[in-house]
């Protein structure tokens, strides 16, 4: 699904309905190794599972570039944390996933007003999960959701 010439909203809303009353699978960029990911850890777990990118505080303005936001969050020790964005905000969350949110939000995207999920997962604990690319690891790391820098570019 690659809406961005053709609709105002990101495919947010349509993976959304896909995953939570269908149980679909679903992957931002033909990312199969990420769909194969959730396909395990849905299946065997029987829990919600979402995509992002993840990049360490020390990647540094490439990160910066490609989610379209100005600056890492403000933290106390950069290597020890990284940005969890996508398309400049956490990532496609599930509602089924959720500790609040609203259904969506007008924002700027690829220059144009787009409208999009702006939802929260509970700060805590949490998991992440991936599969190597070589199908023969899958890394399990617990981490710690330590709060929402909110880099939502505003629409004018």
């Amino acid at each position: 699904m690659n809406e961005s010439a053709s609709s105002d909203t990101t495919p947010c809303l349509a993976w959304d309905l896909l995953y939570t009353e269908r149980e679909m699978i679903w992957g931002c960029e033909a990312d199969t190794v990420s769909m194969l990911t959730k396909f395990i850890v849905h299946r065997c777990l029987r829990v919600p599972v979402m995509m992002t990118n993840l990049y360490p505080f020390l990647m540094g303005q490439a990160a910066l570039q490609h989610e379209r936001i100005p600056a890492f969050p403000q933290v106390d020790d950069p290597a020890n944390y990284v940005l969890a964005a996508h398309c400049g905000y956490l990532g496609i969350l599930p509602a089924n996933s959720l500790s609040s949110g609203s259904c969506a939000e007008s924002a700027r995207d690829c220059g144009r007003e787009r409208h999009r999920h702006r939802r929260r997962l509970s700060v805590g604990e949490l998991t992440l999960v991936k599969l190597g690319p070589t199908f023969d690891t899958l890394s399990v790391v617990e981490a710690e959701l330590t709060g929402y820098a909110g880099f939502l570019v505003p629409t004018a």
